[in-house]
């Protein structure tokens, strides 16, 4: 595959991924965990009630970047952010990510025909586009046959998918994986009236070369897309293998069981800086999975060799040090909440007046309300600093561990370095200017230097927005209490002592 990286990257003048190269479209959400699952569905992720951030990259199947003519499978990355627990080894960021596709089975089927079909690939990359064009044809055409008997071949599809709309296809995690204590595979499957609407819905190639792209870009600019991601437990070792990827699980009544939501709300879908982020800097892997997640299958443990493999060839390649962005999400799931959308104040004729490829949000931040133009990828810590110039949020460590960056965001203390500020439409925010001024100063400022709780002062905002945080969650009322609930916020200077004096001076005086 290294060999197939090298002969497209002297082609295209650039490196790409080895596969899933051609972006469709690159989108954010939210994924909101149901909260009366039974126990058999409360597994790994989706133990417990919550809602998270994530960003959906949509993409063509090739490792190239190839017309739309050449219609292959098509894949549906999903990234989970703010997932804290046990990570396969090598993953240690909070994430989750569950890649897709839209075959129901993975047609390679195990380890050895993986490898055997990944030579085939190779070897057929040099081929002109119009080859390519021809096969993906005949594997269409080959399939339309086979759907009169109600019958379809994985390989066929792998390689002639239909020219449908890719907001509106069923994406499948085609081998399966561990879901906690059970075994499943996951399906994502279109649940809104404006994605129903799609099922007619063709591309004609000839008409577009990249449609694919530009028929979803289209769709998210005015419609948001909702997918119930469903999970089939495994319950027979003789129908359902774990080993073949091949074969198909049977399903039988109501197997296939919604056990979370994931809705991205209209938005700017496609741009160039955009697909520069989602393509090149954002990786989505299997490996990059809770252990209670595992996939699992001979062709699994296959391809996550090969992708790690393939991890130093693309980083050298593209310059670029692959990394996962964050987004805060406290050690446990959030409540129940409704999924955020874009304030109703946001018309086609607003995202008109916008820059491509940023997102309209509505923030009330210090008390100012007003819809800023974001792009999806910037965190609230980025906009604070760059955007509104509020520079008293510190940028420490930019991984969220340190807390010099924390903010209120509706009352509630985050790391604002680990938010992307897209998601906080609608919110509150309040920052260390927005508590207090020189002149009138709050309670927790005067406290802080009644207390000489400060020495070089950089972490000091978010010491004192973190004690804010604290304070209204009303958990706090004994030393003890506050400086296990403000290990969060690092002081290097090693201030705790003076620091956890001035809180219970507050709290105290509000008791």
């Amino acid at each position: 595959m290294i060999q197939q990286s090298e002969v497209v990257e002297k082609r295209e003048q650039h490196a790409v991924r080895a596969s899933h190269a051609k972006s469709s479209a690159c989108v954010v959400g939210t994924l909101t965990i149901a909260d009366d699952l039974p126990p058999e569905l409360a597994q790994g992720l989706f133990a417990a009630a919550g809602t998270y951030d994530v960003a959906i990259r949509f993409a063509e199947g090739p490792g190239e970047t190839l017309g739309d003519r050449v219609s292959t499978h098509r894949g549906m990355t999903i990234k989970v952010f703010g997932v804290e627990g046990e990570k396969l080894p090598g993953h240690d960021a909070p994430t989750q990510d569950f890649v897709l596709a839209t075959g129901r089975t993975f047609p390679s089927g195990t380890a050895s025909g993986f490898l055997s079909d990944a030579k085939k690939i190779g070897t057929a990359t040099p081929l002109p586009e119009g080859v390519k064009s021809a096969v993906s044809s005949m594997a269409r055409n080959f399939n339309k046959v086979l759907s009169v008997f109600n019958t379809a071949y994985a390989k066929a599809d792998f390689f002639g998918h239909p020219f449908s709309h890719p907001v509106g296809n069923d994406y499948f995690s085609q081998a399966p994986m561990r879901y906690g204590d059970y075994v499943a595979k996951l399906s994502a499957v279109p649940a809104s009236q404006a994605q129903d609407a799609l099922g007619e819905w063709q591309l004609d190639p000839h008409e577009d070369e990249d449609g694919f792209r530009h028929a979803p870009t289209n769709y998210f600019r005015d419609h948001e897309a909702v997918f119930e991601l469903k999970v089939q437990l495994w319950a027979n070792a003789e129908t359902q293998p774990i080993e073949d990827a091949l074969v198909e699980w049977p399903s039988q009544g109501k197997q296939h069981r919604t056990s979370a939501t994931v809705r991205s709300p209209a938005q700017e879908a496609y741009s160039s800086a955009r697909a520069s982020y989602f393509d090149e800097v954002m990786t989505f892997r299997p490996a990059h999975s809770l252990a209670a997640h595992r996939p699992l299958g001979s062709v699994m443990r296959a391809r996550l060799q090969v992708y790690h493999a393939l991890s130093p060839f693309a980083t050298a390649r593209t310059g670029l040090l692959k990394k996962t962005p964050l987004t805060s999400q406290p050690s446990r799931p959030k409540p129940k909440q409704e999924a955020p959308i874009m304030s109703t104040a946001v018309n086609s004729a607003t995202y008109a007046a916008m820059p491509i490829g940023t997102v309209p949000t509505k923030l009330t931040i210090n008390g100012e309300t007003r819809t800023r133009a974001i792009e999806p990828w910037t965190t609230l810590l980025d906009l604070l600093r760059e955007g509104e110039d509020l520079i008293g949020t510190k940028k420490g460590c930019d991984h969220g561990q340190c807390g010099a960056c924390t903010v209120l965001v509706d009352g509630r203390r985050i790391n604002s370095c680990l938010k992307l500020a897209v998601t906080l439409d609608g919110a509150e925010i309040t920052t260390i200017e927005g508590l207090g001024q020189p002149g009138n100063l709050h309670p927790l400022q005067s406290a802080f230097c009644d207390h000489d709780a400060f020495q070089c002062g950089y972490c000091t905002p978010g010491q004192i927005c973190s004690a804010q945080g604290l304070i209204n969650e009303g958990k706090a009322r004994t030393r003890d209490e506050v400086r296990e609930l403000m290990s969060g916020n690092l002081c290097r200077c090693g201030a705790y002592t003076n620091i956890i004096d001035a809180v219970l001076d507050v709290i105290g005086e509000q008791a």
